[in-house]
This record gives C-alpha cells, sequence and structure tokens, in this order.
C-alpha cells in the first residue's frame, strides 16, 4: 500500500484512495464527505467536531486502511490471472 490514510489525511483525499471510505466514515457518524469543508479538513478535525473519542477515530482510520489494502491484494492477484493471447493473421 503506498500511501497510508491518517488522522492527519484530508477528508476528500481518503475517498479518493478508497471508495469504500464514505460508507466507512458514515457508519462511525461521519458524514463530512459531501460538505464542503471536506476538501481541506482533516479526518481528526471532522471526527473531533463530531465528538468522536480517540478510540473511535483510531477504530475507523483503522477500518479505512483494512479495507483498502483488501482492495489492492484483490486488483494484484486479479491481475496475475489475466493472460494474453497473441492471434497472428496466419492462425486465423
Amino acid at each position: 500500500m503506498k500511501q497510508k490514510i491518517t488522522r492527519q489525511t484530508i477528508i476528500a483525499d481518503a475517498v479518493n484512495l478508497n471508495p469504500q471510505a464514505p460508507e466507512i466514515m458514515f457508519r462511525y457518524g461521519l458524514h463530512c464527505i459531501g460538505c464542503h469543508v471536506s476538501l481541506w479538513e482533516t479526518i481528526e478535525q471532522g471526527c473531533m467536531a463530531h465528538g468522536m473519542t480517540d478510540k473511535q477515530i483510531d477504530k475507523m482510520i483503522d477500518e479505512l486502511n483494512s479495507v483498502r489494502k483488501q482492495k489492492i491484494a484483490k486488483k494484484s492477484s486479479s491481475r496475475k490471472k489475466k493472460t494474453i493471447v497473441a492471434i497472428e493473421p496466419k492462425d486465423l
């Protein structure tokens, strides 16, 4: 995984890194995705504004990274299974 989501990650950037981020954030009560401040507010700032505890924030961030890591692994393994077959004109 190239870039990890942290407390200092901008909310909009987290969504770009993990397309499942809105669903996960909504589940934790963080509905900032559609808000204009999501373009400059960090995950930590949004969570604190919504009264989340440090433990809740860490759990949500762990889930964001875990789901993202699983998605990357699936994409990587599916790429390995692809086979390219070249068809020469004489084979037709």
